[in-house]
């Protein structure tokens, strides 16, 4: 008899078994998942509902993406490569565009996730294990017209190198397409898009880690960097090379949205504070509450400068507040 939660899954994702068993093993050790089994794991653990919804639409997102950025493709592109390829949606995305297609992915369980994907489509694997800082398996990739690092760029280590690396396997007139989150937008704030922490995204590494752990068990691996500014991305392509450009967020939102989640904010703010029920420490709980206090009077005084100089203004406030993540490209010219 089938699996009604697979068929339903394969008709809401467009994936297949193949890559529906393989993640149900990741994730609970066993493919022999059911809706009944599944709803009582999610109501033990609700953040299971938002992993798995995000695993499984991983072509979907493909799909969407490389349709999105099909108008912005080098005349005559053969070649695509996603930098932390993950579940292998974006691999799939493009090549269904016509692009030979390869991805690198440092997590080896990721890897495994999308050659089950790619098993459904009757692909062989296209992913390989590996850093985009090693320069050895870097050298035997060789070049590509299409570059994308989607919400990948805050987890490097290096992040100069990494760019310098990925510009250095384009052809010239490629492209290099990221996407990294805005730390300082109202909705991370409020939950960081990786963790769901409030106020994380305000603090210094060392203290974002302790947060972190707060939060999660110590086996669980805090693997984010430094968040940069968008500014930071646009000079360091034009210094290796590249013409930057940056493009609508993917996701649009607006101010209006954002000053509409003030009273959420310091409801979140309070909870932070008064109802935590992690150990937080309270120096760092009280460096946490401080700076989510400016950060949101900034943004109030930011909406008033924005109605007050709305040409002058509204963008640069927008950008900083508003925008969840920034969406940039740069073409290679030499």
């Amino acid at each position: 008899m089938e699996n009604l939660l697979y068929a339903r899954l394969r008709d809401k994702y467009n994936i297949g078994n193949h890559y529906i068993a393989s993640y149900f093993t990741y994730l609970f050790g066993t493919d022999n998942i059911d809706a009944e089994i599944f709803e009582q794991k999610v109501a033990v653990n609700p953040n299971l509902e938002n992993w798995s919804d995000y695993a499984f639409s991983t072509n979907l997102r493909g799909r969407a993406f490389a349709n999105l950025l099909r108008p912005h493709l080098p005349k005559d592109a053969r070649r695509y490569l996603d930098v932390g390829s993950a579940y292998g949606g974006f691999l799939i995305g493009f090549m269904e565009l016509g692009l030979e297609v390869a991805g690198i992915e440092y997590s080896e369980n990721l890897v495994n996730l999308s050659r089950a994907n790619f098993k459904d489509y009757g692909l062989n694997d296209a992913s390989v294990k590996g850093d985009i800082l090693d320069q050895k398996l870097l050298s035997t990739l060789g070049k590509f017209d299409v570059i994308t690092c989607i919400d990948v760029i805050e987890h490097v280590d290096d992040v100069p190198a990494a760019m310098r690396n990925m510009v250095n396997l384009l052809n010239p007139g490629g492209i290099l397409v990221l996407q990294m989150p805005n730390k300082d937008s109202i909705s991370n704030v409020m939950a960081d898009s990786h963790f769901g922490i409030f106020g994380i995204t305000l603090l210094e590494h060392s203290d974002a880690r302790r947060l972190f752990y707060c939060n999660f068990p110590p086996d669980n691996p805090y693997d984010v960097g430094e968040y940069y500014h968008q500014g930071y991305y646009l000079k360091l392509l034009a210094s290796l090379g590249c013409a930057p450009s940056a493009f609508p967020p993917m996701v649009p939102t607006s101010l209006a949205v954002k000053a509409r989640l003030v009273p959420s904010y310091f409801s979140r703010l309070a909870d932070f504070i008064f109802k935590n029920k992690a150990s937080v420490p309270f120096g760092l709980k009280t460096k946490v509450a401080v700076r989510a206090i400016v950060h949101i009077m900034k943004f109030v005084f930011g909406l008033v400068m924005a109605i007050l100089f709305p040409k002058e203004r509204r963008p640069e406030v927008k950008q900083k507040f508003a925008d969840d993540a920034w969406f940039i490209v740069g073409t290679r010219i030499h």
